[in-house]
């Protein structure tokens, strides 16, 4: 959102850091600023990256190998490198979209593609981080792109989800795809072994799982995940042993479900978190609700809502989650479920 007191945020993928975007509100409400945050140091690192060409920040994401940072604004992409030898010291390179708001940017796990979508546009584009401007190879839809997502795999899938009901996954060897038939969707998000997708159904409170894996189709497809109110967003953890699910703020309580052990209802802004098993064959999960994430103190009236999750890629013995909230803060929650890696 324009008016979000944090644009954006993103996990630094090997370093214990972060990006966040924010309003350059000395110069103009639509400039935005990056700042990293240093975990270890504590506190937020001289560099700040901003330019004339980034403007309304609407996502953001580290290269796999953490060397750059690809920031969808107006118009096309600013691609930050940082140098190698001085973390202090980033150059940009702008990707242009003539026209378009990037509202999606997708490293592929190799880092040599970058997947990137605009509001409105019924085409993605997929570039050679390596040939910059001259990169660009569009990919044409009959619908309006709402989200990109690729596997987390060497042999990567690329996730095309539409505003129509149904889905494509390209294969990024050969760019082949497979269309797939499905209700309207808000978000999805794969397993570690890009084996299984998550998709949350829009004004639906449920959660699809569809196996992927080649041994699905002598087994039964397994149930999805009830909640309380349609899915706003939702984060599997690295290692999917935890999935987050935050909820939308605009539709009806379901009062017959309640938080156990306690009277309230489950309210809207609060985050689910489940705990994730699987079979012996690793291609069917099964999900236990673990509890509830409350955000900071709100106002009176007031709902403090989550508006961006993100684990972080690579945490021993458990997760670590962070949240941005609707009133500004960024909270980091740890699970721990492996001491003996801690």
């Amino acid at each position: 959102s324009s008016s979000a007191a944090v644009r954006c945020f993103s996990w630094h993928p090997m370093l214990a850091r972060y990006g966040v975007a924010v309003p350059d509100a000395e110069i103009s409400k639509t400039r935005d600023r990056i700042y990293i945050r240093d975990l270890n140091k504590g506190r937020w690192e001289d560099l700040v990256l901003k330019h004339q060409f980034q403007n309304n920040v609407n996502c953001m994401q580290w290269s796999p190998v953490g060397n750059k940072l690809a920031v969808g604004c107006d118009h096309g992409i600013c691609l930050w490198t940082f140098v190698a030898s001085n973390s202090q010291s980033a150059w940009m390179q702008f990707l242009p979209c003539t026209g378009a708001r990037i509202k999606c940017v997708e490293f592929s796990p190799c880092g040599r593609y970058l997947a990137t979508s605009a509001v409105g546009s019924y085409k993605f584009n997929i570039w050679d981080v390596a040939k910059g401007q001259h990169g660009a190879t569009p990919f044409s839809c009959s619908s309006e792109v709402l989200q990109l997502n690729w596997s987390p795999t060497k042999g990567c899938s690329l996730f095309v989800g539409m505003k129509e009901n149904y889905f494509v996954v390209y294969k990024n060897r050969t760019w082949g795809s497979q269309k797939w038939t499905c209700g309207k969707y808000t978000t999805a998000c794969w397993n570690k072994n890009g084996q299984v997708l998550l998709l949350a159904m829009r004004n639906r409170p449920v959660i699809e799982i569809i196996p992927f894996s080649p041994k699905v189709r002598t087994l039964r497809s397994p149930k999805g995940i009830q909640l309380p109110f349609s899915i706003h967003t939702m984060e599997w953890s690295p290692t999917s042993e935890r999935l987050a699910v935050s909820f939308k703020n605009d539709d009806e309580i379901d009062e017959n479900f309640r938080i156990e052990e306690e009277e309230d209802f489950v309210d809207k802004d609060l985050i689910a978190v489940f705990g994730s098993t699987w079979d012996k064959d690793m291609v069917f999960p099964k999900f236990q609700n673990l509890g509830y994430i409350r955000g900071p103190h709100k106002e009176a009236n007031r709902r403090n809502m989550p508006t961006q999750m993100r684990f972080r890629p690579h945490c021993k013995g458990g997760a670590i989650l962070a949240v941005v909230w609707s009133e500004g803060q960024i909270c980091l929650y740890p699970m721990v479920f492996d001491m003996r890696k801690v």
